[in-house]
């Protein structure tokens, strides 16, 4: 198949959008209750199966008013500073994908407003699959399963990257996200980043030495 570029999954939110407070304060319209605890927890795994352990216990519930009211307010945020050029560099010798609990339209809206929507041809959201693990399969699948001969995930919590895991996929983690740097070393990540600007040459490092 020639020389074909290592895939990048990215995770949406927390890595290119500050959208922590947005999302709790939705949670909160819908169940007034809700803590960021509530939050960092249902992120410590796959969200949905998460979601559902709360509305079992009768403690959170999540429904289709959710994605409403994200996707309307999403929009009014920005992209967090100097990922434009961190993708713009990275997409230069490499596939971008996001990988999302987040629904896809929003995603693409977002990335096309702030100008690197082409870097990222595939947005799988929640709409695909609840799992981030059946979702970066399909992807190999479309692709050919030998077509990336390497493959990463940058995300912010700790769930992604024991989805990830399940892949064989390893995980660059991000500091500036949902969760803190103590949760996220749980999940053993190839590396953590605390600058955007270093988040290019973290990625090939990690790549190179995989």
């Amino acid at each position: 198949m020639g020389n074909v570029k290592p895939i990048i999954f990215f995770d949406f939110d927390g890595v290119f959008v500050d959208s922590f407070d947005m999302v709790l304060d939705i949670a909160r319209e819908l169940n007034p209750s809700a803590e960021a605890s509530h939050i960092r927890w249902v992120m410590e795994g796959n969200v949905f199966e998460r979601l559902k352990e709360l509305e079992h216990r009768g403690e959170f519930i999540i429904d289709k008013d959710f994605d409403k009211k994200y996707q309307a307010r999403i929009a009014h945020h920005s992209l967090i500073p100097g990922m434009e050029d961190a993708v713009r560099d990275i997409a230069a010798d490499h596939s971008l994908a996001i990988v999302s609990s987040s629904h896809s339209d929003p995603i693409r809206i977002f990335l096309e407003t702030h100008g690197i929507g082409h870097h990222f041809p595939t947005v799988l959201g929640s709409d695909i699959h609840p799992k981030k693990t059946h979702k970066m399969q399909m992807y190999f699948d479309e692709h050919g399963s030998g077509g990336a001969t390497k493959s990463l995930m940058v995300t912010d919590s700790l769930g992604d990257i024991e989805e990830a895991r399940n892949l064989g996929i390893p995980s660059l983690a991000v500091s500036w996200g949902y969760h803190p740097e103590e949760t996220i070393r749980k999940g053993n990540p190839g590396a953590i980043v605390r600058e955007i600007a270093h988040l290019p040459r973290m990625i090939r490092e990690l790549l190179a030495g995989s």
